[in-house]
């Protein structure tokens, strides 16, 4: 009896439970935590931690992981994203974003305003933040991510129109608040993986009783 297999679908599942460890959650959470000491401190310390968080995060997760996961369940090798499919969309996507706020600055208030840009600064954050979440739910499915965009969305609209003293306390408020969420929920993710994948040496009986 033959049987079709969606390779899409294949593709999706392997990245689910790739990503089940919760890791990748914490380290954009601690990526967004370093946005938020460059946009407090700016100065080169905090310039070549950004810097760092973009190089090395991916060597970084991926150590972990071949410590933490791998002898859990496996190594799940996954089709790299081409820069060149993915680079097009992205920044069509960050494009329209902005061309929305524009229009909406346009219709309701001044366009050459900077200081309202400065404020809807966390809400453009956000959104590009549901950008990066919907893109891991197409490549997995998982059902936390539409969630966490969700939040981000509207962590990025509420902060935008509380009263905050500078632009710059109102988008380093959204970026520590998103930042700690992220890495909570990745810790929560870690420990759920750990407690119901134990290494095999730990599942292995003992010999001795």
């Amino acid at each position: 009896m033959s049987q079709t297999l969606d390779l899409n679908e294949l593709e999706r599942s392997a990245y689910r439970e790739a990503q089940q460890d919760g890791l990748a959650d914490a380290l954009l959470g601690l990526t967004l935590l370093v946005y938020a000491a460059f946009v407090a401190f700016r100065g080169p310390l905090t310039a070549i931690c950004v810097l760092a968080a973009l190089l090395g995060g991916p060597r970084l997760l991926a150590a972990v992981r071949k410590r933490l996961t791998n002898p859990r369940i496996g190594r799940v090798q996954l089709r790299p994203d081409k820069t060149r499919h993915v680079l097009p969309g992205v920044l069509a996507y960050i494009f329209l974003v902005a061309a929305a706020l524009a229009i909406a600055f346009a219709v309701f208030s001044n366009l050459a305003d900077r200081a309202l840009w400065y404020r809807w600064l966390p809400l453009f954050v956000g959104m590009m933040l549901v950008g990066a979440l919907a893109h891991a739910h197409s490549k997995s499915g998982s059902a936390r991510y539409p969630v966490f965009a969700l939040l981000a969305a509207a962590a990025g609209l509420v902060t935008s129109l509380l009263h905050f003293p500078s632009p710059e306390s109102r988008l380093i408020t959204y970026l520590l608040a998103m930042g700690l969420f992220l890495i909570l929920a990745g810790a929560v993710l870690l420990a759920r993986f750990l407690r119901s994948h134990p290494t095999p040496a730990a599942e292995a009986p003992d010999d001795n009783h």
